[in-house]
């Protein structure tokens, strides 16, 4: 959440002149905000009783969690493309000569490789289930 925050903030002080870039930021930041403190939320709910989630002694019943972090993921790709495509109109905007602009428009685009990303060799599914 404060990686992407932080970027949404460097993209108003970048492009804040433009109106609708700003309440598109803004709007944004908030659905970013909203959906991480609901994220928690869900997380920290999904057993009943609540304590179930980290005492395993405790006699509970809880919603499995691949299918809530697949769609916290799916979530995810969807802000970070959002946050990735938000400046592009502004981009092509620019009076600058095209290589210019698209060394400036590349500089963005290296953020793709925050949402493509390879699956850590660390983490099974078995912990999850």
């Amino acid at each position: 959440m404060f990686a992407k925050i932080s970027i949404i903030l460097l993209y108003l002080r970048v492009f804040g002149v433009n109106r609708r870039f700003r309440w598109a930021c803004y709007l944004l930041g908030s659905i970013v905000v909203a959906y991480c403190l609901l994220c928690t939320m869900i997380i920290l709910i999904r057993c009943t009783p609540v304590s179930a989630n980290w005492n395993l002694r405790t006699k509970g019943k809880c919603v499995k969690l691949i299918p809530v972090l697949i769609v916290i993921g799916g979530f995810n790709i969807a802000t970070d493309v959002t946050l990735l495509v938000l400046p592009v109109p502004l981009i092509w905007k620019l009076r600058l000569p095209w290589p210019k602009r698209l060394g400036v428009f590349a500089a963005f685009a290296t953020g793709i490789l925050s949402v493509i990303h390879l699956p850590s060799p660390y983490f099974s599914s078995s912990e999850t289930g």
